[in-house]
């Protein structure tokens, strides 16, 4: 038990230093690409289940199962969710179509995999 648990907290350390490491690395103080309605709406992956995205004093908020989080500004459509666990934070990133319409949204919640997550607006 003591060294899966060695192990568990050496991933989260590193999974922390490479979310710094993503915020110290971006372009700083961009703005949305759309207002904060465009965002809105419910997200599915046939293996993930759905993710609403809504607004909630001037934030974004996204609900995935149990979890609600606001969402922290990374840049232009890029995001950090909160997982609320061990000040864990997972990057999120809106897709926006020639049109300027949000199409999906892709988030981190397998890192290991090195792919995120495709969630397809569907509302």
């Amino acid at each position: 038990n003591e060294r899966y648990t060695s192990e568990y907290v050496k991933m989260l350390n590193q999974t922390k230093e490479q979310i710094e490491a993503l915020k110290n690395s971006v372009p700083q103080n961009t703005k949305l690409s759309l207002e904060l309605k465009d965002y809105c709406g419910e997200y599915n992956h046939d293996g993930y289940g759905k993710v609403l995205i809504t607004e909630k004093d001037g934030n974004l908020v996204a609900k995935w199962g149990r979890l609600e989080s606001t969402l922290e500004h990374l840049c232009f459509d890029s995001f950090l969710l909160p997982l609320g666990v061990l000040s864990l934070s997972v990057p999120v990133k809106f897709n926006v179509d020639f049109m300027g319409k949000v199409t999906s949204v892709d988030i981190d919640f397998e890192s290991s995999i090195n792919e995120m997550i495709r969630f397809v607006k569907i509302s």
